[in-house]
């Protein structure tokens, strides 16, 4: 067994990001020839998974005997402290083993006396754990910042980034899927479409959906609003919209089968959120299929988009977004552009080809 990934999400789960993250970097490994076997909790197993208990104790105590088992020359660990100690015990036993830890998720900071108490102790309890560790790595350098500053580790110098890629399927989408949509939500040529991928899904995401849903009463009414995703805040953005009256130009979708056929059909992609920790895999694919975008100059967004060549950053206010949407709608020759060098740019800087081989470098100790 070359190597072992312990891991919260498998690769037929409801991981999110992390899920889709996972799903592309072992594919791209696979491509290279390493032998890997996953030790997950949540998520129905494949044939290179094993499903542990999904008590945090119990999956410590499995997933340190399967690990023992398997004997991987290198091993890494995703998620919480229920990953990593597993994986740290496994380093003690096997000292020759190279172990790494990948963070993934963005920390807000801690509220309540309790919280802060609770971020205390995983502080303490994470930065022993993986002072074992070979290397920290992080999807984004803002990620890094974000997971210190919150006060949820305290990071040793062995440490990295690891950018995803966009794993966009070509030929992409079918006729029949864009006339599909088209005649579903109602899509007219003479109107100018602003879309947001999964910002119905989390608070801060979500916060950014009513800031473009506010950008609408500025807006031509000839602009509409696409939201995807059926996620836990659309009811919430459904009243937002009707209690501004601008209720008929916002199209929830819900959960699309290709989510790429609205960001086709749109005009400009919109990337406003209030808390970006990682590297959105969502913005790196439209990206890759050549879409104009508007996105927060927050997180780890800088870090893809080169403004202004490749897309606007702008501030989470509602002057910004009006004026760089309404740029963008009176400009076509600026979105034809944007979109070429968007879309080589991303190509060139990202893949999932490389983000595998970055991977095997860490673990080789070739990384400089």
């Amino acid at each position: 067994m070359d190597l072992a990934i312990v891991s919260n999400y498998g690769l037929n789960s409801d991981g999110g990001g992390v899920k889709v993250y996972t799903q592309n970097l072992v594919k791209a490994l696979q491509k290279r020839g390493i032998r890997l076997f996953l030790l997950i909790r949540e998520g129905n197993p494949t044939e290179v998974e094993e499903k542990l208990p999904e008590n945090k104790i119990f999956y410590v105590i499995k997933a340190t005997r399967r690990l023992n088992k398997l004997r991987p020359k290198f091993v890494l660990s995703q998620g919480g402290w229920f990953t990593a100690i597993p994986t740290m015990i496994y380093k003690m036993l096997h000292p020759k083993a190279k172990i790494i830890h990948l963070y993934h998720t963005h920390y807000d900071p801690p509220k309540s006396v309790k919280q802060k108490i609770v971020r205390v102790i995983e502080r303490l309890l994470m930065t022993f754990v993986l002072s074992r560790f070979d290397w920290i790595l992080f999807v984004s350098k803002a990620l890094k910042e974000n997971i210190e500053n919150s006060g949820a580790l305290k990071v040793s110098s062995r440490w990295g980034v690891l950018y995803g890629a966009p794993s966009v399927i070509y030929p992409y989408p079918k006729e029949d899927e864009i006339k599909s949509f088209k005649e579903k939500f109602g899509i007219k040529e003479s109107n100018f479409y602003l879309l947001g991928h999964g910002l119905t899904a989390l608070k801060a995401k979500a916060e950014g959906a009513k800031l473009l849903i506010q950008a609408l009463l500025y807006l031509p009414d000839n602009f509409y609003l696409i939201l995807t995703r059926n996620g836990r805040f659309v009811e919430e953005l459904r009243r937002f919209a009707q209690k501004l009256g601008v209720e008929n130009r916002v199209i929830f979708t819900g959960d699309l089968e290709n989510p790429h056929v609205a960001t086709v059909l749109s005009d400009v992609y919109t990337h406003i959120t209030f808390g970006e920790g990682g590297l959105s895999l969502a913005l790196l694919e439209v990206m890759a299929i050549g879409k104009p975008i508007i996105a927060s100059k927050v997180g780890g967004v800088p870090e893809a988009i080169r403004d202004p060549s490749e897309g606007i950053l702008v501030e989470n206010e509602v002057n910004y977004v009006v004026s760089a949407a309404t740029l963008l709608m009176e400009s076509p020759k600026l979105r034809r552009k944007m979109s070429t060098i968007s879309k080589k740019a991303v190509n060139k800087r990202f893949s999932w080809g490389k983000t595998a081989g970055e991977l095997l470098n860490f673990f080789s100790n070739n990384h400089s």
